[in-house]
């Protein structure tokens, strides 16, 4: 038998954890180590998705400001237009542009997330206020100059040249001639003031406004020198001085809306300029910005590679490690208890089972080995005492038999030994009847050679003398007989030599009864140590 096993004295990892428990808590461990990786990975992430947040966020915002660009060149020029043309439809299509532009400066408030960004587009929507204003102003003031030119200045002008006509007509004939020149005077300096008027309305010109005045002027002076007696002539002047009263007014009011309308424009284009300035330095700003993102996603995805690379090779190395070590303290004390049950098959007993007291599956196996153990160590024990009394009782069954055996034996061989004594005698005493029987037997035989010599001699002298007599005395014999000598010393002889021989065969018992009692005197005679040589010969 080989020599004790001890139990592993290493510490196994989680010993008191069955293997499902084991399992699970691997597979748990596995499963902490992904959540981990895939939790630093998705904060990598986050941070590189918050750089492209921004960057987009800042591309976005640019995009805002190169629309309130774009919007606000739109809208001063339309605004412009509107100041050259002052017809509705391009104060419509200026309108329409301050819409735009009031909604793409709301749209970059709204998606401004910097404080300072914040504060630069409430400075550009203060600036749009004041241009959207200032627009408002000029709008009215063209509003009203058109209202002026249409109600006021072109009617009046109207009515002055009908009055004048009428006053040429009502003239009498007496004074028809110098007020006819006087009223076509008037007239022709109202026309010429008239054009200049009209000149002004067009192109807005202070000069053109100033000369149309000056010619107002004289048209007021060559009205006021028209005399007339006629009552009728004398009221048609004075109508026509009201008329042109009020045309000149419409005139002075039509050149200060204009005025103010060039003074609106001028503050106008300080505004545009104010918010054409503040848009490019926002969007020099968001494109500095947007560079600075970009080098900084740039760095972020590299650190967030270098992270997620790190983390599968750590979190690889770590679940090989994590199934290593579990694997070694599932399989370790299987192999133990496998070598301690392959040294309890071999018969080795005093193995000391591994895993004992353990509270897993390899406790449970190692207290089941255990007690097979005993129990085949209990069984063991009693084949091995039933087997010893089994031997005993088969060595004594043995020895019994082995002496009744012996006694046989020597009663057997004693017997034997008689016989062959009583033989012996027996022998002893045929041999001396033999050869006395011999000898007689030889005796009888040297008569029966002589007998025999002389009857051969008496046959051959009889053949010589009586041949033919004997070939023809064949014929007087009866079939079958034989030629028999009559000799009474032959038949005398074969007598003698039967008669030694029943002699012999008569003294026989005697001579064995004989022999028995010798040698029952001689068993006598021999000491009681030869009888037990003699026993334990034959046993032997």
């Amino acid at each position: 038998m080989s020599g004790r096993i001890a139990s592993p004295s290493k510490r196994t990892i989680f010993p008191t954890l069955r293997f499902r428990a084991k399992i699970i808590l691997g597979f748990a461990a596995v499963l902490v180590i992904s959540a981990g990786s895939m939790a630093f990975a998705y904060f990598g992430f986050e941070r590189v998705s918050s750089g492209v947040g921004s960057y987009r966020t800042s591309v976005s915002e640019a995009d805002l400001a190169r629309n309130i660009d774009r919007e606000l060149l739109a809208y001063r020029s339309s605004a412009r237009y509107f100041v050259v043309t002052g017809k509705e439809d391009d104060a419509k299509a200026a309108l329409e542009a301050e819409a735009s532009l009031k909604n793409a400066i709301d749209q970059a408030i709204k998606g401004a997330k910097r404080p300072a960004r914040q504060e630069s587009l409430n400075k550009l929507a203060k600036e749009f206020s004041n241009f959207s204003a200032t627009f408002a102003k000029i709008l009215q003031a063209k509003r009203d100059s058109a209202l002026l030119v249409q109600n006021q200045l072109q009617r009046n002008a109207n009515l002055l040249k009908y009055k004048l006509d009428d006053i040429g007509n009502n003239a009498s004939d007496a004074e028809a001639q110098a007020i006819e020149f006087g009223t076509k005077q008037v007239n022709a300096q109202f026309q010429t003031a008239s054009s200049a008027a009209s000149n002004f309305i067009l192109n807005s010109d202070q000069a053109v406004a100033t000369s149309a005045l000056a010619r107002l002027k004289f048209v007021e002076n060559s009205l006021g020198a028209v005399y007339s007696m006629d009552d009728k002539i004398v009221a048609g002047l004075k109508d026509a001085k009201v008329l042109l009263a009020a045309y000149r007014d419409a005139l002075e009011k039509l050149i200060a809306n204009a005025k103010m309308v060039d003074e609106l424009v001028t503050e106008m284009s300080g505004s545009a300029g104010a918010i054409l300035q503040g848009a490019t330095a926002m969007k020099a700003d968001l494109v500095a910005e947007q560079q600075r993102l970009d080098t900084e996603s740039e760095a972020t995805i590299g650190q967030t590679e270098q992270l997620v690379l790190m983390l599968a090779v750590g979190g690889t190395l770590l679940g090989a490690v994590l199934a290593f070590l579990l694997g070694t303290g599932i399989s370790r004390p299987m192999i133990a208890m496998c070598k301690a049950m392959r040294e309890l098959a071999s018969g080795n007993f005093d193995v000391v089972l591994p895993g004992l007291g353990r509270k897993d599956e390899i406790g449970e196996m190692a207290g089941a080995v255990e007690e097979f153990k005993v129990q085949a160590v209990a069984k063991a024990e009693r084949d091995a005492a039933a087997s010893e009394a089994q031997s005993r009782e088969q060595a004594a069954s043995r020895r019994s038999e082995l002496i009744r055996f012996a006694d046989d034996f020597e009663n057997a061989v004693g017997a034997i030994v008689s016989n062959v004594s009583a033989s012996a005698v027996q022998l002893e005493s045929a041999a001396s009847t033999l050869t006395r029987t011999a000898e007689t037997t030889q005796s009888l035989s040297s008569q029966v050679a002589g007998v025999s010599e002389q009857a051969s001699s008496n046959m051959q002298s009889g053949r010589h003398r009586d041949g033919r007599a004997l070939g023809l005395g064949r014929g007087d014999r009866p079939p079958g007989a034989r030629f028999q000598p009559h000799c009474g010393s032959c038949g005398g002889a074969g007598q003698g030599d039967r008669r030694p021989h029943r002699q012999a065969l008569a003294c026989r018992p005697a001579d064995r009864r004989s022999g028995q009692a010798h040698h029952r005197d001689r068993r006598a005679d021999q000491p009681a140590g030869a009888q037990c040589d003699h026993r334990g010969g034959a046993r032997r």
